[in-house]
């Protein structure tokens, strides 16, 4: 399916402000076959209504669309490399972190398994990678996770939050380089506000901080989670 052919051009303010619609609603029906192909349920949009995407603006819905659009080029390439065998995390996260231009501590990839969920967010704290594995355990939808907040649709003990949010602190602030382990002990993760409203428990094994040209580049969290309900 060529997508490209058919709906990134955008030649005029009218085109811009539907076309950017359009793409996204195409984009993620795209996703939503990725995850068909491995039997893994990607939730494309939240409803009929697309309740987040009719609110964004059409500078939103773009940069929206471009970004989607890169994660699917990364899973579109690792297919193609891939044969029939099923995507590999590992596979991702190194195109992942080639396109993003971030360098993990070392050994990262020792640290993380097929069944592991792997996030990475960027020095703005915004999510900007995560594998199929995800997706097995949230029904957060594609719409959800490009115009909503995660901690809008999920919920932890309030220690732990604290936890969470020390941790960022130091990483953010240089106290915490490289991989380490998280002083977050396993626990609980309620969505409140999605498709399944899916129980979780979750274990932080390993973290690394990420650099780009040397700074700070963001974090990448490995996750273990297991459905509850």
């Amino acid at each position: 399916m060529n997508l490209k052919a058919k709906i990134y051009s955008i030649d005029s303010d009218d085109d811009f402000n539907q076309g950017s619609l359009e793409r996204f609603k195409a984009l993620a029906l795209r996703y939503q076959e990725i995850g068909a192909l491995y039997n893994i349920r990607i939730h494309a949009f939240r409803g009929p209504d697309f309740p987040y995407l009719s609110k964004a603006t059409p500078e939103e819905r773009k940069k929206a669309a471009d970004f989607l659009e890169l994660i699917l080029s990364i899973h579109e390439e690792t297919l193609a490399q891939a044969s029939e065998a099923p995507i590999n995390t590992k596979q991702l996260l190194w195109r992942a972190l080639g396109r993003y231009s971030l360098v993990p501590g070392r050994d990262i990839f020792d640290h993380i398994t097929e069944e592991d969920v792997v996030i990475i967010y960027d020095e703005n704290q915004q999510t900007i990678f995560w594998n199929l594995q995800f997706f097995k355990v949230s029904s957060l939808s594609v719409e959800e996770l490009f115009f909503g907040k995660w901690y809008e649709f999920t919920r932890r003990a309030p220690e732990i939050q604290e936890k969470l949010y020390q941790m960022a602190v130091n990483v953010i602030s240089g106290k915490i380089t490289g991989n380490f382990i998280p002083d977050v002990p396993p626990h609980e993760v309620e969505e409140i506000d999605s498709l399944e409203k899916i129980r979780t428990m979750m274990e932080l094994p390993m973290c690394s901080v990420l650099t780009k040209k040397g700074a700070f580049g963001g974090i990448l969290v490995v996750q273990r989670m297991k459905v509850l309900s």
